[in-house]
């Protein structure tokens, strides 16, 4: 099940809405409801379905990550402040200061790691099941595996461990299981005590949820289905302009397939009394890939810094080892977007770009140089990085290059760019540039923040709302199944 299937948006996702509002004025009402967790028990069972609609080993998989998660989680609280020295006194000086939760934290992310690698990179399981010879990869393997590591060291570092309830809830909630956002535990486990469920938040929600509905069924795939198109009639003969046509395509489907994926995890959360923080902050109006990685799946950034940077040193051990820093985070970041060398060269690439800003961001050359000049090459450098994510191998990536600047022509081409720009893509090309850029850039002006509040401004987002929601169900149902590109991640 996909938030854009016709399934969810209108049998899943309103029966569940509607079951969750009432459980919830249950649970005000009557205490025990409140103290039997009916609400949490009601997202358990949602989640679970939810997960599973993709195969049953999905959940057999998700069920083994919450029972490993829990059992290490209440090990590690129990342990972290007991050293292995009380009970041994000959022992290496390494282990005479490692506390034993601390060990098994170091062993619960090395085995999440490694089965991160098996999954991703060779489709294995760790575990033998009868009669089945191939198991295929359990969707969202990345983001469960990132979850689980959250709640271990959060654990260690003095986060409530929770119950198991609590631990099912943060690995399994539907919202967030699949494509993210990466919520870290300590954030989670605060939000669901905390949770109030409103009308403002039901409202503004809703709104959320809706945006996201607009940029994935009625930009991203549209878009998705012109490249699709492009590649029908074509294949990898294509003329210059076709090329760098794909290209912008697909750098707009990208951001608003994730950025709508986000949005509707935000959304539901909200509608259920949680709020999370944005996953993207108008990325495409970045001036330099450390402001893109500041905007762009933020959540991500915020557990590669919090789990990857910090613990490597962060900043405190002088600027070259910060720098080194940062080009590790960003090849374990292309690292973790997929296998072979074209993800590790897209992770190279952006490593080196950031130690490049960070060197050179202070000398008076690179502050004269024009922010549209730099807009301009970051949105260069980062739409032809997203070629990796569309082709996926090497080879294919150099190829298409070699399409981009005209060494490798095709003798005959069946369908020139002429055919592909029609009015429609013109209009939606403005709507996608408008709606990633433009309004990115008047976010960021003081006169936005006073009025985005006002009441006419707020009834004519609910109009708008309104509108996107039935044109997005419109594409829905008479569209095709267009799965979420960060699926795979």
């Amino acid at each position: 099940m996909v938030f854009t299937s016709s399934i969810f948006v209108y049998v899943f996702m309103p029966l569940f809405l509607l079951l969750y509002l009432f459980v919830n004025k249950l649970s005000e009402k009557f205490y025990f409801f409140k103290k039997i967790r009916i609400i949490d028990i009601l997202c358990l069972i949602a989640s679970f379905i939810f997960y599973m609609w993709a195969g049953s080993f999905n959940i057999v998989f998700l069920l083994y990550m919450i029972i490993s998660a829990y059992i290490l989680g209440v090990i590690i609280n129990k342990t972290k402040d007991i050293s292995f020295n009380m009970g041994i006194k000959y022992i290496i000086q390494f282990f005479r200061e490692l506390s034993v939760g601390r060990f098994f934290v170091a062993v619960g992310v090395v085995a999440a790691v490694f089965l991160l690698y098996r999954y991703k990179y060779f489709g294995l399981t760790l575990i033998t099941f009868p009669n089945i010879s191939n198991i295929m990869t359990p969707i969202g393997v990345s983001f469960l595996i990132f979850s689980l590591i959250s709640y271990l060291v959060d654990v260690y570092k003095g986060a409530d461990a929770g119950n198991l309830i609590d631990v099912a809830l943060y690995i399994s909630f539907f919202p967030k299981v699949i494509s993210g956002p990466i919520i870290l535990w300590k954030e989670f486990s605060e939000k669901l005590r905390t949770r109030e469920v409103s009308i403002e938040k039901i409202s503004s929600g809703i709104c959320k949820l809706v945006y996201g509905f607009a940029k994935k069924a009625i930009i991203a795939d549209y878009f998705g289905s012109v490249i699709l198109l492009i590649q029908k009639t074509n294949g990898t003969v294509i003329d210059i302009p076709t090329a760098w046509l794909i290209c912008i395509l697909y750098m707009f489907q990208i951001y608003y397939d994730f950025a709508g994926y986000s949005d509707i995890a935000i959304g539901l959360s909200k509608i259920m009394g949680m709020e999370f923080d944005e996953n993207f902050n108008f990325p495409y109006i970045s001036t330099s890939i450390s402001e893109f990685w500041r905007r762009w799946h933020i959540s991500l950034g915020a557990w590669l810094r919090k789990y990857v940077y910090i613990p490597l040193g962060g900043n405190r051990k002088g600027k070259r080892r910060m720098l080194l820093n940062l080009f590790i985070v960003m090849v374990v970041s292309g690292i973790w977007h997929g296998e072979g060398v074209a993800y590790l060269l897209w992770g190279v690439m952006h490593g080196i770009c950031i130690v490049f800003e960070k060197v050179m961001g202070n000398k008076n050359w690179y502050k004269k140089i024009p922010d549209i000049l730099k807009w301009l090459l970051t949105m260069f450098i980062v739409m032809m990085g997203w070629e990796v994510f569309r082709l996926g191998n090497f080879s294919s990536v150099i190829e298409f290059l070699g399409i981009l600047v005209g060494i490798n022509r095709a003798e005959t081409v069946t369908c020139t760019y002429q055919y592909y720009i029609t009015v429609k893509l013109i209009v939606m090309l403005i709507i996608a540039f408008t709606g990633a850029v433009i309004f990115g850039l008047i976010s960021k002006m003081e006169l936005f923040g006073k009025l985005k509040n006002k009441p006419p401004v707020l009834i004519g987002e609910y109009i708008i709302s309104i509108a996107l929601f039935i044109v997005a169900c419109v594409c829905i149902t008479n569209g095709t199944y267009s799965p979420f590109i960060y699926f795979q991640y």
